[in-house]
C-alpha cells in the first residue's frame, strides 16, 4: 500500500458556549500575519467573547494555541464547557481485518504509539505492543485502537495523573499505518486529556484539551489554554520520529540558542545539607583533578533554619523547611557565596535546587501571606504570590551567579485547584491561571538572565510537555534513579524509550565509581554522577585510579554527547519491564559519523548480537573504533546495509561502545 500524501493540517477548536456548539471552522474570522510567520485568526461569539488562535508552521508541522478574552462590560461572559483546543480529523485507510482474531497486517493496521509517563517505575516511558483486539491494555501502552463493532466507533482516552502533564501518561503520540502517519504533542503542564476516535472509514478524530472545564470570564479577563503540535509524515515510523526530534531540537529547545549553553550539561551533584566547607572542598577537587565536569549541582537541604545535621537526604529535618528559601546560615555562614566563588574559580556553572511552588504551611511566609496559597501551594495565578516567587528566585540567581535553576514540584496539584474552583464556581480557572503564571515565571527569568537554563524536575520527569520543553529541560527524567545504587538496566529502558521523542534529557549514574556499565547505561544528552554526593563520600578517599576513571568516562561522554545532536534509533525493542536475559542497544548518527552502544545484561546467555544500522551509505566504507581498546576496523557500507554490524561481548553485564565515521566515497 502506497502512503497517501501528507495532509495539510489546519487549526480547529470546538466548545460549548452556554450549551451551544461552537466550531472554529464555521466562524467568520479576521486574519493577520506577523513578520515571523505567525498567523492570528480571531472570531467573536455573542459580540463579547473574542477567541484568537495563534499558529505557526515548520515544514509539514503546525503548532497552535488559542486565547479567550471577554470584551463585554457586564459582570461575566457565558459559560464555556467541553473545550477541545484541537479537534481534527486525519484520514487513514480502513484496517484490512477488523476482526479480533485476525493477525496484524503490516502497513494496513492502525497503531497508536502512546508511551507511559513517569511514575517511579521500571516501565516508565515504555511503549508496549499489544495484539489486535480487545485485550486489557497496559496503562498508556503502545496499542492499536480497539476494534470497531457494527454500527459503533471506538474511542481511546488518555490523561495524566493528578495535574502534572507527564505523570503516568506522556503527551506525545504517533498514529501510524505503514509509511503514513501523524505525530502530535500536547502543550499543557496541567491536566490535559486526549481522545482518539476511529470511524468506520478509518478516519481518526484527534481531540485534545483541558480536562472537564466549566468556566466563564470576567470583564477584561484574557486566558490561554493548551497548545498542540501536529506533524503528518509519509516516510515511515522511524523517520517520522527522527523528524519530530529534530523539530524539538531546532525550534523548541533553548540548548544551543544564542547566550545559552551549546550542549546539555555534564554535572557532579551534591547534597545541599552538606556544610559550605564540604561543598567547597568537593568543588575544588573537581578543578584540581581536572575531572571534566561542567556544572556543580547543589540539591535540596541548603535552606531554612534547621540546626540538626543533614549529612544526606535521609537524615535531618530539612524537608520541614520547604518554602523558606533563605540560606541556612548554620551550615552556610557565607550565604553560599563561598560555594559560588568556588564554582567560578574552577570554571563550573552553579546549579541550584528550589521547590518554589510548595510550602510547609507552618512557615512564616504562610502566616504573613495566607492569600498567597492554594492549600500548600504558592498560587502562581495570584499576582502578589507570583511577584514573591519571582523575586525570591531572581535574587538567588543574581547574587549567587546561578547558571542553571532547578525547579522541583513534588505535589499533585489537581485536587487543590479544584477545591479552589469550588469556591467561585469556575471549574478549571485556577489551573489555567496557575499554569499561565508558571509559564510567565520561567519566561521572565529567561528574559532577565539570558545565560540561564532551567532544569524541570517535578518528582523526576512528571512535567514534560512541549510548553516546558521550550523553556527548560529535564535533567532528572525519573525518580526511579534516586537510590544511590539504582537499577541501571531500568535506566537503559528509560533512555531507549524517551529518546524517541526528546532531543535533550538526562539522569545520573549515582555514586558508584569504576562501573563503566553503570555509567554508560545513564549516558543521555545530559549526564550527572555523584561520587562525592554526601558526607559518606569523602573527597580524600577518591583515589588516583578513581579520578582517572571519572576523567575517562566524562571525556567519553562528551564525545557521545556531540553525536547525540544527530538522529536516534533504538536497535532493539525493549519490553516494558526489565529483562536481564536480553541485550539492549541504540545508535546515534550525525552526517557521516555516529556511535553504537550495546549492553549484554547480567543473565543474557548470548555473547554476540547483530544490529541493523540506519543512515548508512552503501557506497562508502566506515571506520569503527572500540572505545575501550582503541582498536579500529573497517566495514563496507554495502556489508553494513545488507548484514548490519556484529557486536561481541564476552562477559555478562558488560557493554560495548563503537564510534564510527565514513572514510571514503
Amino acid at each position: 500500500m502506497s502512503a497517501p500524501p501528507v495532509p495539510v493540517v489546519k487549526p480547529r477548536l470546538t466548545f460549548l458556549y452556554n450549551g451551544e456548539f461552537v466550531d472554529s471552522d464555521l466562524q467568520t474570522k479576521s486574519v493577520r500575519e506577523s513578520e515571523d510567520g505567525r498567523l492570528y485568526e480571531t472570531f467573536t461569539i455573542g459580540g463579547t467573547l473574542e477567541v484568537t488562535t495563534e499558529s505557526i508552521r515548520h515544514g509539514d508541522a503546525i503548532e497552535w494555541v488559542s486565547w479567550f478574552e471577554y470584551k463585554g462590560i457586564s459582570d461575566k461572559s457565558g459559560q464555556v464547557t467541553q473545550l477541545c483546543d484541537c479537534n481534527i480529523n486525519v484520514p487513514f485507510e480502513p484496517d484490512l481485518y477488523p476482526d479480533s482474531l485476525a493477525r496484524i497486517q503490516e502497513g494496513r493496521t492502525t497503531l497508536v504509539y502512546a508511551h507511559n509517563g513517569s511514575d517511579w517505575n521500571e516501565y516508565d516511558f515504555s511503549c508496549d505492543v499489544e495484539s489486535y483486539g480487545d485485550r486489557v491494555l497496559r496503562k498508556a501502552a503502545l496499542s492499536q485502537l480497539p476494534r470497531y463493532r457494527a454500527g459503533n466507533t471506538n474511542v481511546k482516552h488518555f490523561a495524566p495523573i493528578g495535574g502534572r502533564s507527564s505523570h503516568g501518561a506522556f503527551p506525545f503520540y504517533n498514529i501510524n499505518q505503514g509509511d503514513y502517519g501523524v505525530i502530535f504533542a500536547i502543550g499543557w503542564t496541567g491536566q490535559w486529556n486526549c481522545d482518539l476516535e476511529r470511524a468506520l472509514d478509518g478516519t481518526i478524530n484527534i481531540r485534545t484539551g483541558l480536562e472537564d472545564v466549566d468556566w466563564h470570564l470576567l470583564p477584561g479577563e484574557r486566558i490561554r489554554t493548551s497548545s498542540i503540535i501536529v506533524m503528518p509524515y509519509n516516510s515511515g515510523y522511524e523517520k517520522g520520529q527522527q523528524a519530530f526530534r529534530r523539530l524539538l531540537r531546532d525550534y523548541y529547545s533553548l540548548i544551543g540558542k544564542p547566550g545559552r549553553p551549546e550542549r546539555a550539561p555534564l554535572c557532579m551533584s551534591f547534597w545541599g545539607g552538606l556544610t559550605s566547607d564540604g561543598l567547597v572542598e568537593r568543588i575544588d577537587k573537581i578543578g584540581a583533578e581536572r575531572l571534566g565536569y561542567e556544572f556543580a549541582w547543589v540539591d535540596a537541604g541548603w535552606y531554612g533554619q534547621f540546626t540538626e545535621p543533614s549529612p544526606n537526604e535521609f537524615e535531618g529535618n530539612w524537608w520541614a523547611y520547604t518554602g523558606d528559601w533563605s540560606v541556612n546560615r548554620h551550615f552556610h555562614p557565607d550565604n553560599l557565596e563561598d560555594v559560588s566563588a568556588a564554582c567560578k574559580r574552577n570554571n563550573l556553572g552553579f546549579l541550584l535546587w528550589l521547590e518554589i511552588e510548595r510550602v510547609n504551611t507552618k512557615l512564616p511566609v504562610v502566616k504573613a501571606h495566607p492569600e498567597y496559597l492554594i492549600g500548600d501551594m504558592i498560587d502562581l495565578g495570584n499576582e502578589a504570590a507570583w511577584a514573591w516567587a519571582y523575586k525570591t528566585i531572581a535574587n538567588l540567581i543574581r547574587r549567587l551567579n546561578i547558571s542553571c535553576y532547578r525547579q522541583d514540584f513534588n505535589i499533585t496539584p489537581l485536587g487543590r485547584w479544584r477545591d479552589a474552583d469550588a469556591v467561585d464556581g469556575r471549574k478549571g480557572m485556577h489551573e489555567i491561571k496557575y499554569i499561565m503564571g508558571l509559564y510567565r515565571l520561567w519566561d521572565s527569568l529567561l528574559a532577565e538572565f539570558p545565560h540561564l537554563i532551567i532544569d524541570n524536575c517535578a518528582s523526576g520527569g512528571r512535567r514534560i510537555d512541549i510548553e516546558t520543553l521550550r523553556r527548560s529541560l529535564p535533567l532528572w527524567r525519573d525518580d526511579y534513579q534516586c537510590p544511590a545504587n539504582h537499577d541501571v538496566d531500568a535506566a537503559q529502558n528509560h533512555n531507549i524509550a524517551i529518546s524517541r521523542w526528546l532531543p535533550y534529557h538526562g539522569t545520573s549514574s549515582g555514586r558508584i565509581v569504576g562501573d563503566t556499565y553503570r555509567a554508560r547505561s545513564c549516558y543521555a544528552p545530559a549526564f550527572a554522577s555523584s561520587p562525592l554526593f554526601s558526607s559518606t563520600e569523602n573527597p580524600k578517599n577518591l583515589s588516583d585510579d578513581d579520578c582517572a576513571w571519572i576523567r575517562r568516562i566524562n571525556n567519553e561522554f562528551k564525545k557521545v554527547r556531540e553525536l547525540m545532536q544527530g538522529d536516534y534509533r533504538p536497535l532493539v525493542e525493549m519490553s516494558p519491564t526489565v529483562d536481564r536475559s536480553t541485550w539492549s542497544a541504540y545508535q546515534y548518527s550525525l552526517k557521516d559519523e555516529g556511535f553504537v552502544m550495546a549492553f549484554r545484561r547480567a543473565k543474557s546467555p548470548f555473547c554476540e548480537a547483530r544490529f541493523e544500522l540506519c543512515g548508512i551509505d552503501p557506497l562508502k566504507s566506515y571506520l569503527f573504533e572500540d572505545s575501550d581498546t582503541g582498536q579500529t576496523f573497517t566495514i563496507s557500507g554495502k556489508e553494513l546495509s545488507e548484514k548490519g554490524i556484529s557486536v561481541v561481548i564476552d562477559q555478562p553485564r558488560s557493554s560495548k561502545l563503537y564510534f564510527y565515521k565514513a572514510i571514503q566515497g
